[in-house]
């Protein structure tokens, strides 16, 4: 009779598989880009935003508005102790020939003659 002979497997061995590991991988230098510029138009339009808000709010608490301001010609001028009329004239026009505006002077105020206090009409 023949004999066969069962033997008993040990248990199973299982192989052990390796940890998934967590791999990070840097972004592409694009993302930083971006990102980078994504900040600066938030910046600047936050900047611009203020400045607005800054000169309407001026303009409302009673400032000047941002517009040229108006330029009046003079017509009259109060003589101040120690002025003649070719002080009064490079006053008036700092640069150039002062003669035909000396004369001007003098013959609109009848004269070259000045007193303290008197208001001289411009030409």
């Amino acid at each position: 009779m023949a004999t066969a002979m069962v033997t008993a497997t040990p248990l199973e061995i299982r192989p052990t598989l390796p940890r998934p590991r967590l791999v990070v991988v840097p972004p592409p230098a694009t993302v930083f880009r971006r990102r980078r510029v994504v900040v600066a138009g938030v910046l600047l339009v936050v900047i611009v935003m203020a400045a607005l808000v800054a000169g309407r709010v001026s303009t409302v608490l009673g400032g000047n508005s941002a517009s040229v301001p108006e330029h009046r010609p003079r017509t009259a001028y109060v003589v101040q102790p120690g002025d003649t009329l070719w002080s009064v004239a490079r006053s008036l026009q700092p640069e150039g020939d002062l003669r035909p505006l000396v004369r001007g002077l003098s013959q609109a105020n009848g004269g070259a003659a000045l007193a303290i206090g008197q208001v001289l009409a411009l030409p």
